[in-house]
């Protein structure tokens, strides 16, 4: 009947809702993970950085180890975040563009600074003649705002070393 027809129409349509709805709650999740981090809120800095270097090692070619010396520090969420931001994204430029075999990590606190320093074995670039990509540009910005100091230096044949600098 006709009556028959319309409701399965109306099913169709729900169910076809309903799936989109369920897609776009998992991407809302997705990118509110994406702004703050939930293995910083369950971890800790230290921990969180731990496992983003293993997650590291296990998808790309390039061996990756974190060393920590000093006392984790209180730092409260938005440094630990922007740390891990920027260590997240030194990491992604060794995986794109270094072609490093070994990245080395270190994170080290002392009275009320925290060091962190990205070094690889990789190809290196020339830090004057190379325009900026995004993943610079993001990392220098987010220190800045932080009211930190981010250097990179890199040794064309030697790879790359990151330095973030929070007091």
């Amino acid at each position: 009947s006709e009556d028959e027809g319309v409701l399965a129409t109306h099913r169709e349509a729900v169910a076809s809702i309903r799936q989109i709805l369920v897609s776009v709650v998992v991407q809302l999740r997705q990118l509110a993970d994406g702004l703050r981090p939930p293995l910083l809120d369950d971890l800790g800095l230290v921990a969180s950085l731990r496992q983003l270097v293993a997650d590291f090692s296990g998808r790309s070619e390039t061996k990756g180890s974190l060393r920590v010396s000093g006392a984790e520090l209180d730092l409260g969420w938005d440094r630990k975040t922007d740390i891990y931001r920027i260590v997240q994204e030194a990491l992604r430029n060794v995986e794109r563009h270094a072609g490093a075999s070994h990245v080395e990590v270190h994170l080290s606190f002392a009275k009320r600074t925290v060091r962190v320093k990205v070094q690889d074995d990789g190809c290196g670039f020339l830090v004057d003649t190379t325009v900026p990509g995004l993943g610079l540009r993001g990392m220098s910005e987010r220190a800045t705002l932080a009211k930190g100091r981010l250097e990179v230096n890199s040794v064309l044949g030697q790879g790359t070393t990151v330095r973030l600098t929070m007091s």
